[in-house]
């Protein structure tokens, strides 16, 4: 494999578990988390040690090779565990719409539950289906006096690393998620009739909204009902939105012949 910061080549060095033995946790959606052995590698050239499960790592292959590691290379940050792809493309539908990470970290918490609770229901059920006179079944084995130190996420954990990833390069694009809707959105042009608006109900999902200073969301969208624009503000004032409503006008391909606007009056 080649090296993400020079143009030397990765030699394997050690795993998690032959140093430590340790296994990385990988939560999903589908039940119990996944334990993984991760390897830790080195370049020949520059001597720089970087993890098989790194963004960076994983982004640099084919789709058929990091298939094995389940996990999205925008997810892949550097935390002591991952989100399987399986919950990361829920996380990505739900996230943008409704911003809830405790909902998101309450899914994960409930796959590991209702897994426990099906293995018990099979474990006993294997044993009533016998014979009368068979004995009953072996009890559980009992504990050695440890146990795993691994949890899911929490919400606001949840939350920050959909924002990391969305501003992540490690794409198959190389692009990270952030700029290309921008992109997208900058892409958005009109040629008949807009609307421009302030809406306040986009703001409930921002993360300490008041220290953003982030009262409203200004947004214009085109005869398509595509969005081409879209800023917080602090206030409704017209100074405050101006800025981006200059830079709308300056588009080549945007080219309104009226307006719609539910503002009575004008703050300037």
């Amino acid at each position: 494999m080649p090296c993400p910061h020079c143009q030397g080549v990765l030699k394997n060095d050690w795993t998690n578990f032959s140093k430590n033995k340790m296994l990385f946790p990988t939560f999903v959606i589908a039940g119990p988390p996944m334990w993984c052995v991760i390897m830790s590698m080195t370049c020949t050239r520059c001597k720089h040690r970087v993890n098989s499960n790194s963004g960076d790592t994983l982004s640099s292959l084919p789709a058929y090779a990091r298939a094995a590691y389940p996990v999205d290379p925008k997810y892949a940050l550097n935390k002591n565990s991952h989100i399987g792809q399986s919950a990361t493309t829920v996380f990505d539908l739900l996230m943008p719409t409704y911003g809830n990470g405790d909902l998101c970290s309450h899914l994960l918490y409930h796959a590991i539950n209702r897994s426990y609770l099906q293995r018990v229901e099979d474990y006993y059920s294997f044993y009533t289906l016998g014979e009368p006179e068979k004995e009953g079944p072996p009890v559980y084995v009992k504990s050695h006096s440890y146990y795993i130190k691994a949890y899911p996420p929490t919400g606001n954990g949840i939350r920050d690393t959909y924002d990391k990833a969305c501003s992540s390069n490690n794409t198959p694009w190389k692009i990270s998620d952030h700029d290309r809707h921008v992109r997208e959105i900058q892409n958005v042009g009109c040629r008949s009739i807009f609307a421009q608006d302030h809406t306040h109900k986009v703001t409930d999902n921002y993360y300490q909204k008041k220290t953003l200073g982030a009262f409203a969301l200004w947004d214009c969208a085109n005869e398509n009902g595509e969005i081409a624009s879209a800023v917080l503000v602090p206030t409704t004032k017209t100074i405050h939105f101006a800025h981006a409503a200059t830079a709308l006008t300056r588009r080549p391909t945007f080219q309104p012949m009226a307006m719609h606007s539910d503002t009575v009056r004008l703050q300037i």
